[in-house]
């Protein structure tokens, strides 16, 4: 891997400093100002219907629908299990992760112990000699994904 002096190194130390060192830069948000301006002039446009639907409480229908709806062979988070795995096991283990989901859906139950992601860095050619060709990507636990997609449905 190169430095932007395009001195080269292979000592992994040095490329976490240097991927470490771009991807901050690179997502720095800078100085942060006052943006709410920008919605002062829209108007509140959701219905007490509507506002009732987004807010009941979650149902196991609604965490089997969000299983459905997920992508069978996107990249499994840190568990290491892919969605295909819940799907094709849901029989087994169903209950057990309907009743977490809904604990948390419902009852806003702490879910530290799965809101983790690791990013990895995709390269975007064969042969990077510098860090501008990687791609960060997020790999999130299935079960958190679940959680977010039947939220995501509800909206």
């Amino acid at each position: 891997m190169q430095y932007d002096d395009e001195r080269e190194t292979n000592e992994i130390r040095e490329m976490e400093l240097i991927a470490k060192s771009y991807f901050q830069e690179l997502f720095f948000a800078g100085r942060r100002g006052n943006y709410e301006h920008i919605l002062s002039g829209i108007t509140l446009c959701i219905s007490d219907e509507d506002n009732s639907k987004l807010k009941a409480r979650y149902t196991k229908e609604d965490i089997e629908k969000a299983l459905t709806k997920l992508d069978p062979i996107k990249a499994p988070g840190e568990d290491e299990f892919s969605v295909v795995f819940y799907q094709k096991c849901w029989a087994i283990i169903g209950e057990n992760v309907t009743t977490f989901c809904l604990a948390h859906l419902n009852g806003g139950m702490d879910i530290n112990s799965i809101n983790k992601t690791n990013i990895v860095l995709i390269p975007m050619n064969s042969n990077p000699m510098d860090i501008t060709p990687f791609r960060p990507i997020g790999l999130c636990n299935i079960i958190y994904k679940l959680m977010a997609k039947a939220m995501a449905n509800r909206i």
